[in-house]
C-alpha cells in the first residue's frame, strides 16, 4: 500500500509518520481511492489502541498521509519461542479485540490482522497499524476484489510470508468477507502469542491448505498452565466457518474479560489489569403469530417487548434494542442475526390465541453452540399474559446464570393487568406507534387507560404520543404539552420515575423552550437507561440545535452502536451534522439510514436539503420529490422540495409548490419549511411573517436555526432577534 517514513512536522514541532503512495499507485484512479479510502477509514476512528492519523496531503504530484508516530517493537519480535507471560497475553488480546471492536462498529475491517501490523510501546500500549486493506462497506465485503487478493497473495512470495499465515479461509478462497476474517486472524496471533508458535505452518501451498483443512495442535499440549475457558476463546476464534466463530469482536472481548480472573489455571495468576466481565448480550425477537386468523401481531411484538424490558433490569444482561432485533428477527437465520446485533444468545418464541386462553413457547439459543439452553411452553388463561412474560424472562436468567456469577439478580415480577382488554389496547398502541401511525396509536392509548386508569406505563405512552404529535404539527405543541404534563404526573404517581417518562418530560421542555429542564431530563433518562435510544439521539440532535456538536456527537455514536440496523439514530445523525453546517459528514450517515429504511421520509428530506446545502441541486430535487411522494405530498416534505427548487433556481416550479402549499388547511406544521421556500424565492417579509406563527406556536423545527433552509434569513437583523428570543443566540 505505500512506503512509510519518519518526519518532523515543522509547524506543530513533532515527529510524524508519512506514508506515502507509491508513482505507480496514484497513477492508478482505483488504487488512488484505495488510498484515500485508507485514509477515511482510520479517520473515522478514535481509539487509544487505534494509530491516529492526522491529515491527508498532496504536494508535487505526491499523495500521503501524516499519522501518528509510535515508537515501540512491533509485536512479532515481542513473541518468545515459550509464548508471553499470562497477565501480559491477557491485558493484549484484550486491548486487540476492544480496537476491533470500535472499528467494526464503524463498519470498517482490517483484513491484514498480524504481529507486525501491531506496535508495543515503552509504556507498554498497545497500538494497531495499517488499516491499508479496510473497507468502509458495512460488512458487504467485494467477492472478485477479494478473489484478487488472494491470487495476488498466493503468487507474490514477499506478500504470502508476510501476510499468509494469519489469513482466514473465506480470504484464501477469494470469498465475501465480513468482520469475523479479524477475528479468525486474531485467534492465530493469540495462539502464536500463547505458545510461541503458530497454529499453522509450511510452504505457501501446504500452509493455505492447514489454513483450509486443518485443526491447530491443541494448546494445551503446549501451554498446560492456560485455563481451558481461554484456550477455548482462541480455538474459536479460529473456526473455518465464519458463523462458528464469535459473533463480533464486541463477544470476543466479552469473553476475554470473563475468563481475565482464571486465566493460569497452574498459578492463579490473573491478568494485572481487567474489567468487569461485560454483560451476556442477548437479542430477543418478535415472537411468531401461530393464532388461525394472524391477526396478534400486537400481542406476538408487545410480548417480546415487555420481556426485553424486563431482562434490562437484570444486572449483567444487555439487551439488543427493540428496532433492531425485530429488523433481524425477519432474516431467519439465527446465526446471521447473532452477528448483526453482535449478540450471543437469542430469544424466540410463537404465540396461539384461542379466544380466552394462550399457548407461548419460548426458546433460548446459544448462537455459538447450537444449543438451546432453556425452552418451555405455558398454556394459560390470556389474563396470566404477565406472569407468562415474567416466567420467560426468569427462564432466561436462570439458564445463563453461571455467567453471571454473583451479578445475577431476579426478575422483578410486576402487577397483574387489571383488564386484559386495556391491556391489548396498549399493546396495539405500541404496535400502531412503531409504525407511526400516530392518530391509531393515540386512540388506543386513550382506549387502555379509560378502561384501567391504573396502568403507569399507558398513561406514559399516551403522553409520548401526544408530545410526538405536537412536534409532527397534528395538534397545537402549547396545548399538547400541558396534557402531556398531567399524563406523566399520573404515571409518576403509580410507577415512580423512569426513562421513558423522562424522555417525554424533556420532549416536552424542548417544544416548550424550557433548555435547561429539556437537559436535566434527557441526562437523567440516560441515566437510568444508558441504551435507550430515542433519549440518546434526541438530546445530541438538541445539542446540535444549540451548537454543541462536541457533546452531540459521542451521543450519537451510543445511540448508533444501541441500534445498530434502525434508520431513526442514523437519520438524527445526518440531520444533527447538517444543522451543525457539517453537510458533508452528513451525507454518509443519512445514506446508511435509507439502507435500513428505504422510505424514511424524515431521512430523504435531510438527504435534499444536504444535497442543496453541497450545491448539489439535482440530487436535491430528486430527493425532494421521492420525500413528497412517501410522505404522501404532507405539507413539511412539500416546503421543502419547493425551497430545494427555488434554491436550484428553477422559480417557476417552486411557486407551483407554493400554491399547493397554501392551498392546504391553514392550521399545519409548515410554517418553517414554507418560510425556508419565501426566502429562496426573495420574499423575506413573507418568511418572516411565516416564521412568527411558528415560534407563536412552538413548532419544533424553527428550533434547528443552523439548517441551511435559514440561510437566505441570517444576514437579517430580525433573525438575530429570533435568535434572542428562542434563547439560541451563539454564547
Amino acid at each position: 500500500m505505500g512506503q512509510v517514513f519518519r518526519a518532523t512536522d515543522s509547524k506543530l514541532h513533532r515527529d510524524v509518520a508519512l506514508k506515502i503512495l507509491p508513482p505507480e499507485m496514484a497513477a492508478s484512479a482505483e488504487r488512488l481511492e484505495r488510498f484515500q479510502r485508507e485514509a477515511r477509514s482510520v479517520a473515522a476512528l478514535n481509539h487509544p489502541n487505534i494509530v491516529t492519523i492526522y491529515s491527508v496531503e498532496v504536494a508535487d504530484g505526491i499523495h500521503f498521509l501524516t499519522m501518528e508516530l509510535v515508537e515501540g517493537e512491533p509485536l512479532d519480535r515481542l513473541i518468545s519461542d515459550r509464548g508471553m507471560p499470562a497477565p501480559r497475553l491477557i491485558e493484549i488480546a484484550t486491548r486487540l479485540a476492544d480496537a476491533l471492536a470500535a472499528a467494526h462498529d464503524k463498519g470498517i475491517v482490517h483484513r491484514d490482522l498480524k504481529p507486525a501490523n501491531v506496535m508495543l510501546t515503552s509504556d507498554e500500549r498497545v497500538k494497531v497499524l495499517d488499516f491499508g486493506l479496510a473497507k468502509l462497506d458495512r460488512f458487504e465485503m467485494n467477492a472478485s476484489a477479494d478473489s484478487q487478493l488472494a491470487t495476488e497473495l498466493k503468487t507474490t512470495e514477499g506478500v504470502v510470508m508476510g501476510t499468509l499465515p494469519y489469513m482466514s479461509p473465506e480470504q484464501l478462497l477469494g470469498q465475501a468477507l465480513d468482520h469475523r476474517t479479524d477475528l479468525f486472524s486474531l485467534g492465530v496471533m493469540l495462539y502464536e502469542m500463547a505458545s510461541g508458535q503458530r497454529p499453522f505452518a509450511g510452504a505457501p501451498a501446504d500452509l493455505a491448505a492447514a489454513i483450509l483443512r486443518d485443526s491447530p495442535a491443541p494448546l494445551a499440549a503446549r501451554r498446560s498452565d492456560l485455563a481451558p475457558a481461554f484456550t477455548g476463546v482462541i480455538a474459536r476464534c479460529m473456526e473455518k466457518r465464519a458463523a462458528d466463530r464469535f459473533a463480533s469482536a464486541r463477544e470476543l472481548l466479552d469473553s476475554l474479560r470473563a475468563v481475565a480472573p482464571g486465566l493460569s489455571a497452574a498459578t492463579g495468576e490473573s491478568a494485572a489489569r481487567h474489567e468487569a466481565p461485560a454483560p451476556i448480550a442477548i437479542a430477543v425477537l418478535p415472537f411468531s403469530d401461530m393464532s388461525p386468523a394472524k391477526d396478534q401481531e400486537y400481542l406476538c411484538e408487545g410480548m417480546a417487548e415487555e420481556i426485553m424490558h424486563a431482562l434490562m433490569r437484570i444486572d449483567g444482561i444487555r439487551v439488543a434494542s427493540r428496532t433492531s432485533a425485530f429488523r433481524a428477527g425477519r432474516s431467519g437465520d439465527l446465526a446471521s442475526i447473532a452477528s448483526a446485533l453482535g449478540v450471543g444468545h437469542v430469544l424466540e418464541g410463537s404465540v396461539r390465541s384461542a379466544g380466552a386462553r394462550l399457548r407461548v413457547t419460548a426458546q433460548l439459543t446459544d448462537i455459538a453452540s447450537g444449543y438451546q439452553l432453556w425452552s418451555q411452553r405455558f398454556d394459560k388463561e390470556a389474563i396470566d399474559v404477565f406472569a407468562i412474560q415474567d416466567e420467560i424472562a426468569a427462564g432466561v436468567v436462570d439458564a445463563v446464570k453461571a455467567r453471571l456469577g454473583p451479578r445475577s439478580g431476579r426478575v422483578h415480577a410486576r402487577t397483574p393487568a387489571h383488564d386484559l382488554d386495556a391491556y391489548r389496547s396498549y399493546l396495539k398502541g405500541r404496535h400502531l406507534r412503531g409504525i407511526e401511525d400516530f392518530g391509531g396509536a393515540m386512540r388506543a392509548f386513550e382506549e387502555a387507560t379509560r378502561l384501567d386508569p391504573a396502568h403507569g406505563p399507558a398513561w406514559t405512552a399516551l403522553a409520548e404520543i401526544t408530545v410526538l404529535s405536537a412536534h409532527m404539527g397534528m395538534i397545537l405543541p402549547r396545548d399538547a404539552c400541558a396534557s402531556a404534563r398531567r399524563m406523566l404526573a399520573t404515571a409518576h404517581a403509580l410507577q415512580g420515575e423512569s426513562a421513558e417518562g423522562l424522555h417525554v418530560e424533556a420532549f416536552a421542555a424542548f417544544l416548550e423552550r424550557r433548555w435547561r429542564e429539556m437537559e436535566i431530563a434527557w441526562r437523567r433518562a440516560i441515566e437510568l437507561e444508558p441504551d435507550h435510544v430515542l433519549a440518546l439521539g434526541s438530546f445530541a440532535v438538541t445539542l446540535c440545535g444549540r451548537q454543541r456538536p462536541d457533546e452531540a456527537v459521542p451521543l450519537f455514536e451510543r445511540a448508533r452502536r444501541a441500534d445498530p440496523l434502525a434508520s431513526f439514530p442514523y437519520m438524527l445523525t445526518g440531520w444533527g451534522l447538517l444543522v451543525c453546517g457539517r453537510a458533508q459528514e452528513a451525507l454518509r450517515p443519512l445514506e446508511d439510514a435509507l439502507t435500513f429504511q428505504k422510505d424514511d421520509a424524515s431521512a430523504i428530506a435531510a438527504l435534499c436539503m444536504t444535497h442543496v446545502a453541497l450545491g448539489r441541486f439535482e440530487e436535491a430535487i430528486q430527493a425532494g420529490e421521492r420525500g413528497v411522494q412517501v410522505a404522501h405530498r404532507s405539507p413539511y416534505f412539500l416546503g421543502v422540495l419547493g425551497w430545494a427548487l427555488a434554491s436550484a433556481g428553477r422559480t417557476s416550479d417552486a411557486r407551483r409548490v407554493l400554491g399547493e402549499l397554501r392551498a392546504r388547511p391553514a392550521s399545519s406544521p409548515t410554517a418553517v419549511s414554507e418560510a425556508w421556500l419565501l426566502g429562496a424565492l426573495g420574499d423575506i417579509d413573507g418568511a418572516f411573517d411565516v416564521l412568527a406563527c411558528a415560534e407563536d406556536e412552538h413548532q419544533g423545527l424553527l428550533y434547528y436555526t443552523g439548517m441551511p433552509g435559514f440561510d437566505a434569513l441570517r444576514t437579517d437583523p430580525r433573525f438575530t432577534a429570533l435568535l434572542r428570543r428562542l434563547d439560541l443566540s451563539p454564547e
